[in-house]
């Protein structure tokens, strides 16, 4: 399924002239809290481990996985694309 509307995002802005894609700072936070919100602190979360982001000195050890469920998922991810991916920036940089 993520797999999919990938190739689709991307189909769609290629066929719309735009060779970069970019998440907005704003929708990355947006997503952020969300992820946090719906994901419960899984045990291993004192663990170091690249699943959290451990392994980046400096950064946030948080979830970084979806917890909602596939379901719940797969509607935001749709609402998005019909929303003309609203979070992302596209545009085009020439070679």
């Amino acid at each position: 399924m993520q797999g999919g509307w990938i190739v689709d995002f991307v189909d769609s802005a290629r066929k719309n002239g735009y060779t970069r894609i970019e998440a907005q700072n704003d929708a990355e936070e947006e997503w952020t809290r969300r992820v946090q919100e719906v994901t419960p602190v899984p045990l291993d979360s004192k663990v170091k481990s690249w699943y959290l982001g451990s392994n980046i000195p400096g950064k946030k050890v948080e979830v970084l996985n979806w917890g909602g469920g596939v379901p719940q998922y797969y509607e935001i991810v749709e609402n998005t694309a019909k929303a003309g991916y609203k979070g992302f920036a596209l545009s085009s940089v020439e070679a």
